[in-house]
């Protein structure tokens, strides 16, 4: 099983439930994001989703193209959250920040601490990766999506995630996985380059014999009952 981003519940729910199950994982883990706050999309759902009230309507210039969304309701702040996640994704990082700086401001809110969907702190990772059922693995420092990214900032993300993580932890990072599943030929040079042994995509394939080891295709687990679960397993090993 795989895990990407980092957040505190791989440590606290995922794995006591893979050390009883006796399941192998990989957790991967966007350096950035230990001991901080949260991921933007965090931050832009405390914003948008969580206060009880806001302004009757939402502006947002980004890149000289001025957008408005009415926010009176929560489906109108549902559609909101949608449509601006959609626009963060491909911004550089300093853009992303000053847009959720002008929306909390928007909002007339502080950034809080939360107790609950969370990043891990530098202590919690640690402790998860003592498990013998949990290896950690890198996601870019900032989780960005490489394929839009020049190659200087893609080896910043890319080596810097790998120095980071094996720094704390005090042993190598050896595996690597795509944020958003994005990435080119360039980004696999570097990723071969900063030392990792192998790279998961997003896509939907199974591992076999002679599979790229830098390509390696993945099932993903969406939020389904136990059921419906259960029938995407079975279509899941249908498949291999």
């Amino acid at each position: 099983m795989t895990f990407d981003d980092g957040y505190a519940d791989n440590l606290w729910n995922a794995k006591p439930l893979l050390e009883k199950y006796e399941v192998p994982a990989t957790v991967f883990v966007a350096s950035g994001s230990v001991d901080n706050n949260g991921f933007w999309w965090d931050e832009l759902e405390q914003a948008l989703l969580q206060p009880s009230k806001l302004p009757k309507s939402l502006q947002l210039n980004v890149h000289d193209r001025l957008y408005e969304w009415p926010t009176t309701n929560l489906n109108q702040r549902q559609h909101a959250y949608l449509a601006i996640h959609k626009i963060l994704l491909p911004l550089r990082v300093i853009d992303r920040d000053q847009l959720m700086a002008e929306l909390f401001a928007w909002a007339d809110l502080d950034k809080i601490e939360r107790s609950d969907n969370r990043p891990l702190t530098t202590a919690e990772l640690m402790k998860l990766a003592q498990s013998e059922f949990v290896d950690i693995g890198a996601h870019t420092v900032t989780h960005a999506s490489l394929s839009i990214l020049s190659r200087d900032d893609q080896i910043r993300e890319i080596d810097g995630s790998r120095k980071k993580l094996t720094a704390i932890l005090g042993s190598p990072v050896d595996t690597f996985s795509y944020p958003y599943g994005k990435f080119t030929s360039d980004t696999i040079d570097i990723v071969k380059a900063s030392g990792f042994e192998m790279a998961l995509t997003c896509e939907k394939n199974a591992v076999q014999v002679g599979a790229d080891q830098f390509q390696l295709g993945r099932f993903e687990v969406g939020d389904w009952e136990g059921e419906e679960f259960k029938d995407h397993l079975y279509e899941f090993f249908r498949t291999l």
